[in-house]
């Protein structure tokens, strides 16, 4: 029997000599133990499907490691465990959902329509709002932070009350000048416990000083902030369709395809019964 220095050193080896001249359709063996060989397509599969494309090398050398030693224990497991007709079943189960899975996914590729509209969303948000509530208070806005010795405090602070476009260009040209902390949030909703761990706040008292929906000022040691909500939905809130709409979608989309292999099942039911192949003891 191969060791497992043996085996790893015959992979490296392989695996070094993997751009000889060989014929595409040969399969490059990359290790064995006894009678089990481990092939350079499957060791390649692997490093793709794991995402070890920048560390391949090193990669396959301790996957190569670990097949070997959980090949020899799978070995060892074979010596000491007996088969039997709990084992056999266990075996035959996983097999059989293993094929339906892959029949289920074959059919739903080739059958099924996908797309879920805008307009299947919206009906589905406006039947279900009880279940899109605010587990968090959730805002859009913007927040800037900075130093307390910051230059041109006034006019920043006229920017950031008056929130017009010109207003926005002029914030975004001072912090590049000046290298400050901006992150504007208009279009796109975030927890306000998110934005205020980017402050001296907590959650409780962001959200508080925010009720008005108005920029709010405030400072520590160290920095001055400006928040800003230009909407709000407070934790129990209903979130925006928009916020849910990927939910919705994902939602529709397993619904759809739960009620697709459904009715495909019913029509083999109702084949096989015209057909007389199901009996049913009583």
């Amino acid at each position: 029997m191969f060791g497992v220095r043996n085996i790893l050193l015959f992979g490296v080896l392989v695996l070094a000599a993997c751009h000889s001249g060989e014929a595409p359709e040969q399969r490059v063996p990359v290790a064995k133990v006894d009678d089990t060989t481990l092939y350079k397509d499957e060791l390649d599969y692997i490093v793709v499907a794991q995402n070890h494309i920048d560390d391949s090398v090193e990669f396959m050398a301790d996957y190569v490691n670990r097949w070997a030693m959980e090949e020899l224990f799978y070995r060892k497991a074979l010596e000491n465990v007996a088969s039997s007709p709990e084992i056999e079943k266990m075996v035959e189960n996983y097999r059989r959902n293993l094929i339906l899975n892959k029949y289920q996914e074959a059919l739903i590729t080739q059958h099924l329509n996908s797309e879920i509209s805008d307009d299947d969303v919206h009906a589905f948000y406006e039947k279900n709002k009880q279940l899109f509530e605010a587990d968090e208070a959730i805002m859009r806005g913007f927040l800037l932070k900075l130093p307390l010795k910051a230059p041109d405090m006034r006019k920043v602070r006229s920017w950031c009350n008056r929130k017009s476009p010109e207003d926005f260009e002029a914030i975004e040209t001072y912090c590049d000048e000046h290298k400050v902390f901006y992150e504007y949030f208009m279009d796109d909703w975030k927890d306000v416990g998110v934005v205020a761990a980017k402050t001296s706040l907590t959650l409780q008292q962001l959200e508080t000083r925010l009720q008005g929906l108005r920029t709010v000022e405030f400072r520590d040691k160290e920095w001055i902030y400006f928040v800003s909500a230009d909407t709000m939905v407070r934790k129990g809130g209903l979130k925006p369709v928009e916020v849910v709409s990927d939910e919705i979608r994902e939602l529709l989309v397993n619904s759809r395809k739960a009620d697709f292999i459904k009715s495909k099942k019913k029509e083999l039911y109702d084949e096989a019964v015209a057909e007389g192949r199901i009996k049913i003891h009583k």
